[in-house]
């Protein structure tokens, strides 16, 4: 993203110089293509000095988690491993409910959500499928599940 910047600002520079000398008449085309490469070149130094921040202090001005902190965030993704980033559905549960469906590759997620209960996840998926009789049903099945996306039990389940 640094890189994109500094190319843009790089080329807004040299054509902008470009036009602007060729409006008022100071240079011909072809000298102000080369001048707008030094004011283009000296734009791109002062953008890389200026406008990017140093790594080094990036890291400084970020504060320090505590271990609260710390802790928080890695039990956070462990929980999140366990969800689609694509769609936000529980892996496990998913798994679960088109394991039992009469037809699973009718399965068509609508929504899930969770509530964390400390030791344990309680997860609620609503989705859509064929019963029987090849109608599609939206039904909802709500289950306990560990940290790490095992589903412990159903809870229940409706439609």
């Amino acid at each position: 993203m640094e890189v994109l910047f500094v190319v843009l600002c790089f080329f807004g520079s040299w054509i902008g110089f470009a036009v602007w000398a060729h409006r008022h008449k100071k240079l011909s085309w072809t000298i102000s293509a080369g001048g707008g490469f030094i004011v283009g070149c000296l734009s791109f130094i002062a953008t890389s000095t200026i406008f990017i921040p140093d790594k080094e202090e990036a890291k400084a001005e970020t504060p320090a988690l505590t271990p609260e902190q710390q802790r928080a965030a890695e039990r956070k993704k462990i929980i999140e491993q366990s969800f689609s980033a694509w769609d936000g559905s529980h892996r496990g549960l998913e798994s679960l409910i088109k394991k039992s469906m009469n037809d699973p590759d009718s399965y068509q997620h609508v929504e899930t959500v969770y509530w964390d209960r400390g030791e344990f996840l309680v997860v609620k998926t609503t989705f859509r499928g064929k019963n029987a009789f090849g109608a599609f049903m939206k039904n909802w099945v709500k289950a306990k599940v560990s940290l790490t996306g095992e589903v412990i039990e159903v809870i229940e389940q409706g439609g």
